[in-house]
């Protein structure tokens, strides 16, 4: 398990790609699973239980992954063990819990040790340099001071929108990486050596409560209302069902509300998960905030700006086919921005005579105007009081 950090941030362009979060099947070499973070500034449970979850599950039910994409991606199942560093998403309570109720044992390497985790490291280095290099708008961590441009920042590099990087990060894996041939596995390719183990050793698939609980990686305790249902994060969740599970649980004697168990996830916050208490099934219940849609993650029901376009699962040819207008967008949108700049530059230029003339007329006027050049001597005080006086008799009194 492993994350690559393309260093960014943006709106709805490649610099608001913060990680690609990925599983690599040691043995293999194949890619299990990705996941791609976006507008944030760390990693979150939610990303690393996604990425973890495309791994496990079988990709033809992903909805996630351009359907061109999934029958020629069979790597799935649930691992023995995980080796990941011990990054905050990695370490998390809630990612520690879920991989005890998979079963899932878990090696723990150090932070920025790359060479602890070696397989996954060579692969983020084929990707870097087979894939993301080639892509335009990328800017690399590594890149020094003096090989850019004045303004060249990672806003203004972006190119591709978040849908388009996809697409072509699913081709790259798929169709490109899985079926080149793989030096350490002695010239054989990802998908054969996959496909001859996978059917002499078979795949482990979870258990359908641990699928749940991969759906809903957070677990907290609710207060159960009769009329407002369960608040999480600040948001209300209500329903029918909901109402009829606080009269068959709540006691009379009990003065206060009851609690129940609730499973959510972060990446979207449209609806959570309650225990029933007593038959232990799970009651989906819809958020009422009228502006909180499908798919919106918690970090936008903060801002409410909208949620991400639907993915594009149109036909791939080739990268260059695919970012081409892309490229142009972002030459037309560069070419405005400087035209852009250059007025506002000009009509700066222009005004500037214009102020210094006003700036001589007023000196002008001060200059002209003796009685704001006499000294002030106070209310009640005249100059005739000093007549008779001069600097020498000043000097001589004692």
């Amino acid at each position: 398990m492993g994350a690559i950090h393309p260093n960014s941030n943006g709106k709805e362009q490649l610099s608001c790609v913060n990680y690609v979060g990925i599983r690599q099947d040691v043995y293999s070499r194949a890619i299990l699973g990705i996941s791609l973070e976006v507008g944030r500034k760390g990693e979150s449970t939610e990303h690393i239980v996604d990425c973890l979850r495309s791994a496990i599950l079988p990709k033809t039910d992903n909805e996630a992954i351009p359907e061109q994409f999934r029958k020629g991606w069979p790597m799935c199942g649930k691992p023995a063990q995980i080796i990941a560093d011990a990054g905050a998403g990695y370490v998390s309570k809630a990612f520690t819990l879920l991989l005890s109720f998979l079963d899932v044992s878990r090696q723990t390497t150090q932070v920025r040790r790359p060479w602890k985790k070696p397989f996954i490291e060579r692969f983020f280095r084929t990707l870097r340099t087979r894939f993301l290099q080639t892509m335009p708008g990328y800017m690399s961590s590594g890149r020094k001071t003096e090989e850019l441009e004045p303004d060249q920042t990672l806003k203004r590099t972006a190119t591709l929108t978040v849908n388009e990087f996809k697409n072509c990060l699913y081709h790259f894996i798929v169709n490109d990486y899985h079926h080149t041939p793989h030096k350490s596995l002695n010239g054989a390719t990802p998908f054969d050596t996959w496909e001859k183990k996978a059917a002499y050793s078979g795949i482990s698939f979870p258990e359908q409560a641990q699928v749940i609980r991969m759906l809903y990686p957070r677990l907290k305790v609710a207060t159960l209302d009769p009329f407002k249902g369960v608040q999480y994060e600040n948001l209300r969740f209500n329903c029918k069902e909901l109402r009829d599970l606080y009269s068959k649980i709540k006691k009379r004697s009990d003065k206060n509300n009851p609690k129940v168990e609730l499973l959510a996830t972060h990446a979207d916050m449209s609806h959570v998960a309650v225990v029933d208490p007593i038959t232990q099934d799970l009651i989906h219940v819809k958020c009422v905030h009228p502006r909180v849609v499908a798919g919106m993650t918690l970090a936008e029901t903060k801002s409410f700006n909208g949620t991400i376009p639907a993915g594009v699962t149109g036909p791939v040819v080739n990268y260059a086919g695919m970012t081409a207008d892309s490229v142009e967008r972002k030459k037309a949108k560069d070419a405005k921005a400087k035209r852009d700049r250059q007025k506002a530059k000009a009509a700066k230029n222009t005004n500037k005579p214009a102020k210094l003339d006003e700036l001589h007329d007023l000196m002008e006027l001060q200059l002209n105007d003796e009685s704001s050049h006499k000294p002030y001597l106070g209310a009640d005080v005249d100059d005739d009081n000093f007549t008779g006086f001069s600097k020498g008799l000043w000097d001589d009194e004692e």
